[in-house]
């Protein structure tokens, strides 16, 4: 140590928060101090522009270098306080959204296998149709196989089609996604999706439903001391943490969609505040920043979908690429090409203008190749036109505006494009705007004017305005079509809610291109579906002479629904039956149409025990002490649980709740293990007929139990003659219990014990 120089031990305070550990301080001969390097990084303080003091090998910074902070000595009790201003320290990061999460649960091996059974009979030619729609789904951990199709009965006539068959595979670390087979090709913001079959790979954030893939928000602020910080989004709370003193920086906000505003309160313990507030703006077509979404397909694609099982035309090819260059900016890259077809290139821009709205841009070039536009066809010769479209959108609490206008040259021609569709729009121009009028409720204005190809035009406006009166809604709305197509439509409705699921309604309604009545009031009575099993129904009859009467009952294994209905002097009847099956290990379930992820749960061969996902009884184990859950959200975090009341007094499970991630429309494993604990009670006596003391100690198995009242003792694992010991104050004994009685008691009364003293 150099001459002058002291070395100290003491317990540190930094802006009133106590440092967990000491630290060695140097006291140099003026009396200053100095904290090692590491202790400066441990406490957050910024390191100082100083010359450090070398000390066996430590370098040491003095605190006199860090401008305005203030040092105080207690030598009586070796302590210092340390007060420095906010950006004497490092800034911390507080997150609110994200989080730990459990990782995708690895996919059992099995099958579902869903069915639709449909027929139908009425006073109109063709009317009587039988059909049958089925979907097959098979998976293990390589991936899930599904193949739908359709087999219908009319006229004599029976037809069946296959729709599509589709091996996919997601890659969970990358957030992509393989497809094999038939598929929907990726657009990007200005193509038309179009059906084919082949290799689809690319982006699939739908893998993470809890990452947000649009610019989150983040603001900074400072506190003096350890404070709380509230954040509130439209006025509307959205999390709480704390801060250790410093700067800090609010990252990840999770944001409404729209313009607002989000405010920071730092609160101190004594109870003083700091407001800080900023506006954003946040739209489902950006991109955080440095994320990315691209996509590639190829194969040919389906022509006659629905009529033909395997019908498929020439070779598709197209790809996307997505970006957030900035938090404000996000671009696209979209091209595709059909072999001797059309084919376009083009791009799409997102730019963020202050907070307020997103205004976007696409700009494409496309046209028809040289060749047959189809095979066999003519040759055609190649041309090229331009598309460009530019639209601008604000939403915000009081006010929805959206703007956009669309042009293409006769010659622009895309993937999706077919002569016989009809006439392609030239020009459209949409308008539409949103006024929130707090509880006097809500008004909407449309306007959308499009010119076609074949020189066609029409306009149409329309108005809704909704507002609640009483314990209902009211609704109307106008719309006027004008041009080559003329229609006039109105309808005013309100709907009142009787209870949870029941609700009757009014509707006045005018169509002015509908046949003879063309304005009706119809009422409707409706009952909706439970969570669960249950039934719905619908009555509806108007002065027109229409009406409908549905009527659905719902199981925990399939749906029924029969309707009769009568429109325009047309009647039909009909009845539908859809459910699903599952196998999986080995279990063959009924349940009702498998649409996402589920589970076989078992549950230590226990029979009649409740299943609950996110706290809701779902299922009861069977025979086996299995029960299928349906119904799970696939790649999110599903609660599933057992009532460990509800389970026999000998047997005990570990963990109660588990938090399984199901793979795409896959089923899982889940099993809670149960241990079988067999118990016994019994009259703990000594030698002389006594009862052990109360208050003893029985040792049993490794664990200690208590001995009450009249020797009486209770002890768990009781398995097989097995050996305690009892000990008490003055005492100790041995005893041995008989083997379990023969049954099934979960905890045999033993009778009397008797315990003998150790020799």
């Amino acid at each position: 140590m150099d001459p002058g120089w002291q070395a100290e031990v003491l317990e540190l305070r930094l802006n009133s928060v106590l440092s967990p550990q000491e630290v060695i301080a140097l006291r140099d001969p003026g009396g200053g101090l100095w904290l090692s390097e590491s202790d400066f990084t441990r406490l957050r303080l910024r390191l100082p522009h100083a010359a450090a003091h070398i000390t066996d090998g430590q370098r040491y910074l003095p605190l006199a270098a860090i401008a305005g902070a203030q040092v105080s000595f207690d030598q009586a009790h070796a302590a210092v306080s340390i007060t420095v201003p906010p950006q004497a320290l490092e800034g911390s990061d507080v997150l609110f959204t994200g989080g730990p999460r459990p990782p995708l649960s690895p996919s059992g091996t099995g099958a579902f296998f869903n069915y639709q059974l449909y027929g139908q009979t009425g006073s109109y030619s063709g009317a009587d149709v039988a059909s049958a729609y089925t979907e097959l789904g098979i998976f293990n951990p390589l991936g899930l196989l599904v193949s739908t199709a359709t087999d219908t009965y009319t006229q004599g006539t029976n037809t069946f089609v296959r729709l599509d068959t589709t091996l996919s595979h997601d890659f969970p670390n990358s957030l992509q996604t393989l497809r094999l087979g038939d598929t929907i090709s990726v657009p990007g913001a200005w193509a038309l999706a179009v059906r084919f079959g082949g290799l689809q790979w690319g982006t699939n954030y739908a893998i993470r439903p809890d990452l947000v893939t649009t610019p989150l928000l983040s603001t900074a602020g400072t506190a003096v001391v350890p404070s709380t910080v509230d954040v509130f989004v439209n006025g509307r709370a959205a999390g709480s943490s704390q801060v250790p003193p410093g700067p800090f920086v609010i990252n990840q906000v999770p944001a409404l969609t729209g313009a607002g505003d989000v405010s920071i309160v730092v609160r101190t313990a004594t109870g003083q505040e700091q407001v800080i507030s900023v506006p954003f703006y946040s739209a489902a077509v950006m991109l955080e920043r440095g994320l990315s979404l691209w996509d590639v397909d190829l194969g040919p694609i389906r022509e006659n979908y629905g009529l033909a099982s395997n019908d498929y035309g020439p070779l598709l090819a197209g790809t996307t690429w997505r970006h957030g260059f900035t938090s404000s900016l996000t671009g696209e890259i979209h091209a595709e090409a059909l072999h001797n077809g059309p084919a376009a290139a083009g791009i799409d821009i997102a730019q963020l203008i202050n907070s307020w709205a997103v205004v976007t841009f696409d700009l494409a070039a496309g046209g028809q190749q040289a060749g047959p536009v189809f095979p066999g066809g003519p040759t055609q010769p190649s041309s090229w036109g331009s598309y460009a479209a530019l639209g601008i959108q604000h939403i915000d609490q009081h006010l929805s505006v959206v703007l956009q206008a669309q042009h293409a040259s006769p010659e622009f021609r895309q993937v999706g494009y077919f002569e016989s569709a009809g006439p392609t729009p030239l020009e459209r121009y949409i308008a539409q705007l949103g006024f929130s009028l707090g509880h006097r409720g809500s008004l909407q204005a449309a306007f959308v004017a499009q010119e076609n190809s074949n020189d066609t035009r029409q306009q149409t406006a329309a108005l809704t305005y909704q507002v609640n009166v009483g314990r209902g809604s009211l609704s109307a709305n106008f719309s006027r079509t004008s041009g080559d197509f003329q229609d006039t439509n109105v309808t005013v409705m309100y709907v009142l809610p009787l209870d949870s699921r029941r609700n009757t309604s009014t509707r006045f309604r005018y169509d002015s291109q509908q046949p003879a009545p063309d304005a009706a009031v119809v009422q409707t009575l409706q009952k909706s579906l439970p969570v669960g099993p249950g039934d719905g129904y619908l009555l509806s009859a108007g002065t027109d002479g229409s009406y409908e009467a549905q009527y659905t009952r719902q199981t925990n294994n399939f749906t029924v629904q029969a309707t009769a209905a009568r429109y325009a002097d047309v009647s039909a009847q009909y009845l539908a039956l859809t459910g699903g099956l599952t196998l999986m290990d080995g279990e063959l379930h009924a349940t009702r149409t498998v649409t996402d992820g589920f589970a076989t749960v078992e549950v230590g061969g226990i029979p009649n025990v409740t299943v609950y996902a996110e706290n809701q009884p779902v299922a009861v184990t069977d025979s086996n002490g299995i029960a299928l859950v349906p119904n799970l959200r696939s790649w999110d975090v599903n609660r599933l649980s057992v009532d460990p009341l509800q389970l026999p007094l000998d047997a005990a499970v570990a963990n109660p709740q588990v938090r399984i991630v199901p793979p795409y429309r896959s089923g899982v494993l889940v099993s809670f293990p149960v241990k079988r604990e067999r118990t016994g009670l019994f009259r703990l006596l000594r030698t002389d007929g006594s009862p052990v003391p109360p208050g003893a100690v029985v040792k049993f198995q490794g664990t200690d139990f208590p001995v009450g009242l009249d020797g009486l003792t209770y002890v768990t694992e009781y398995d097989h003659g097995t050996t305690g010991e009892a000990h008490w104050n003055d005492g100790h004994c041995t005893f041995r219990l008989p083997p379990p009685p023969p049954g099934d008691q979960p905890q045999p009364d033993l009778g009397n014990i008797t315990c003998r003293t150790k020799p």
